[in-house]
C-alpha cells in the first residue's frame, strides 16, 4: 500500500499569485515550491499556498488576510533555512505594514505586535516546522 503525506490546520489556499515588495534583500534569488524571492526583495507567493491566517486569538478580517499571509510565507522561507531567523523582526514589520495599507485600526496594529514581539520569532525557528503526517 502506498503513503500519502499531508499538513494539517491549513485554512486558506491562495487562488491567484500575489507579490509583495519587502525590505529583505538576499543574497541571491530564492524558490521554493510556492515561494519566490528575488535579491530586490520581491516576495511572491504562488496560487495554491496555504496559509492558516492570523495567529493567536486574532479574528481573521479582510485588513489583516494580505498581512498574514506575506507574514507566514517569511516566517516559513525562514524554517526552510532560505532566510535567516534572525530577519524575525523584518518580517514582523512587513505585517505591520501590510496591516496598515489594509486599513487596520493604529490600536490593532499595536496590540498585533505587541502578541509577535513577545513570541519573538519563536515560530520562524526550524524547529516549529508543521509536522507531516503520512497515511495509510
Amino acid at each position: 500500500m502506498k503513503k500519502i503525506r499531508f499538513l494539517k490546520d491549513i485554512k486558506y489556499l491562495l487562488a491567484e499569485t500575489v507579490s509583495f515588495q519587502t525590505d529583505f534583500r538576499p543574497d541571491k534569488n530564492l524558490h521554493w515550491r510556492w515561494i519566490d524571492m528575488s535579491v530586490s526583495g520581491m516576495l511572491t507567493i504562488k496560487a495554491g499556498y496555504g496559509w492558516d491566517g492570523p495567529s493567536g486569538p486574532v479574528i481573521d478580517r479582510p485588513s489583516n488576510m494580505r498581512a498574514s499571509l506575506c507574514h507566514d510565507a517569511l516566517y516559513q522561507m525562514m524554517r526552510q533555512g532560505m532566510l535567516p531567523h534572525s530577519g524575525w523582526a523584518m518580517a514582523d514589520k512587513e505585517f505591520a505594514k501590510l496591516l496598515e495599507e489594509d486599513g487596520a485600526w493604529p490600536m490593532t496594529i499595536w496590540v498585533d505586535m505587541r502578541g509577535l514581539a513577545m513570541a519573538g520569532g519563536s515560530a520562524a525557528k526550524p524547529k516549529n516546522a508543521r509536522k507531516c503526517y503520512s497515511a495509510p
